[in-house]
């Protein structure tokens, strides 16, 4: 994991050293040896936030994000959203976003769906070849949604339901409580559905069919 929020507020506080202010994810782009931490500033002894990443000295290119907000979801454990095939994410809760990033909410209203890029701040480490709860074949993992990827980013697709000021009430979540929201971008697609393939998805279904 690269970034544990701090025990007392994920919010308001701030590390020292390798990351800037405390909601700041960075992502390294090659994997070196060396390793950088910082502490947090609030100094409370019951306070495990730290930054990390690591670093040859050359040749790595570290991407710095920061949060925008965070998930409001009855999800505490990910054993508890559903997965596999046929799963349906009709859970509601809220995206609550920042107050300084609430301006940059303006006339999302005014669409139906929206996209939600968010940190899997709680996945460790990443592999390569994958088998998914709804296959029972590996598969790479850039053509699957796992959690543990060289970069730990997930996207979700939810209804927006309603705004109240920087709180939007979605529906369609598939997110821990407290997730870090990284984004959010209005669902727009002009691709017709007999366009679209869906891979070993496909197959999956089609050999769990054969199967019952």
């Amino acid at each position: 994991m690269l970034v544990k929020r701090c025990a007392r507020d994920r919010r308001h506080h701030r590390l020292t050293g390798a990351f800037g202010p405390h909601g700041r994810y960075a992502f390294p782009a090659l994997t070196g040896v060396s390793v950088s931490k910082g502490v947090c500033a609030c100094e409370a002894r019951n306070c495990n936030a730290s930054a990390v990443w690591s670093g040859n000295g050359s040749g790595v290119t570290m991407l710095s994000m920061e949060a925008i907000g965070y998930v409001r979801s009855s999800y505490q454990d990910t054993k508890a959203i559903p997965q596999g095939l046929g799963a349906k994410h009709e859970a509601e809760g809220i995206l609550e976003i920042l107050a300084e990033f609430e301006p940059g909410l303006a006339d999302i209203e005014g669409f139906s769906h929206l996209y939600v890029i968010w940190a899997f701040d709680r996945s460790e480490g990443f592999t390569l070849a994958v088998t998914p709860p709804n296959d029972d074949r590996p598969h790479g993992v850039f053509a699957t949604r796992w959690s543990r990827r060289p970069n730990p980013i997930g996207l979700t697709v939810v209804e927006l339901l309603s705004r109240e000021g920087p709180l939007l009430r979605v529906r369609g979540l598939d997110m821990l409580e407290g997730t870090p929201i990284l984004d959010i971008k209005p669902y727009l697609s002009s691709l017709p559905p007999e366009g679209l393939r869906r891979g070993w998805l496909a197959e999956s279904e089609a050999r769990t069919k054969t199967k019952s």
